[in-house]
């Protein structure tokens, strides 16, 4: 599931900014971030993922699911995760202005098409993450301590659902006294 998110968000970004520049080459990748002393591997753009974490509106779900009249599944409750990604102007240093002028239309991009749906059907809210100048800092200190321009947002709702029945049990419908 993260890789269709990121994959899909590469692709239908790529395709805008390969249209708009003209260019043969794709633009964006997903990858770590990394410094780049090599002007070949540079002047793209990188999406990666900085942190995973639990989707807190949706409670906690119910572990079990009635089928029948008689019969409850027992199942493990889904996990519904949202996905912060780092959106990063990866360019050689004589290239700075340029990679701004790109990170801006990855921008637009966001927010032009805040909504990105998978393969799978599933919908997945785009949104940009406000960080600190402490926490970028040791965002980018993790990464290596090289900064690029970048935008950080979040993939909101992805659901992992397993949907392998643990135990099936008898619905109860009348308290049993003995």
């Amino acid at each position: 599931m993260i890789h269709a998110v990121l994959n899909t968000l590469a692709e239908k970004m790529n395709e805008f900014l390969t249209s708009y520049y003209r260019r043969a080459e794709r633009m964006v990748e997903v990858g770590a971030i990394e410094p780049t002393t090599d002007e070949e591997s540079s002047d793209k753009i990188i999406l990666s993922v900085i942190n995973i974490e639990r989707e807190t509106t949706m409670g906690i779900s119910t572990a079990y699911q009635k089928t029948s009249s008689t019969q409850v599944h027992q199942k493990s409750a889904p996990w519904h995760l949202n996905i912060q990604i780092m959106v990063a102007a990866v360019f050689a240093p004589k290239r700075y202005e340029e990679s701004l002028k790109v990170l801006s239309d990855c921008i637009s991009f966001l927010q032009q098409d805040s909504l990105l749906y998978l393969p799978e059907g599933q919908k997945i809210t785009l949104e940009p993450v406000t960080l600190g100048i402490q926490e970028l800092s040791n965002v980018w200190s993790i990464l290596g301590g090289h900064y690029y321009p970048s935008v950080l947002c979040k993939a909101r709702m992805l659901s992992f659902d397993g949907s392998e029945i643990k135990q099936i049990k008898p619905r109860i419908t009348e308290p049993q006294i003995n």
